[in-house]
């Protein structure tokens, strides 16, 4: 899948999906791309401008024929939108992310809404 055949995928997609939760439209700020497999598997995270309920889709071409001729877009291919993700991890940041899992019991609620009874 080239960039062309993206940039018309991501419009179908706006024309043709809503916000499960409002039915409200997505616009191109609330599509992001979060991964390409193998130039034919597509990973969005849609988040919705009205009630920024958040999605997951995955988009599959499955013609084989499209798979052959097209040329894969690679990740580092598409420009990042927003701030850059820190790619650096310290020891420190390592060890509190160890002992935090180490200590979790599973509660998630609880670490959410730590006041809540």
């Amino acid at each position: 899948m080239n960039f062309a055949d993206l940039k018309i995928l991501l419009t179908q997609l706006k024309r043709t999906n809503a916000c499960p939760r409002c039915t409200y439209a997505y616009n191109d700020e609330s599509m992001e791309i979060v991964g390409l497999v193998d130039g034919c598997h597509v990973l969005l995270n849609a988040t919705c401008p009205n009630c920024k309920w958040e999605s997951c889709l995955r988009i599959t071409a499955n013609d084989k024929a499209f798979h052959r001729k097209q040329k894969s877009i690679k990740p580092a291919d598409l420009k990042p939108q927003g701030e850059p993700a820190n790619e650096h991890i310290s020891k420190d940041e390592l060890l509190d992310f160890h002992n935090f899992l180490k200590n979790f019991d599973g509660n998630f609620v609880e670490k959410i809404n730590p006041n809540k009874p």
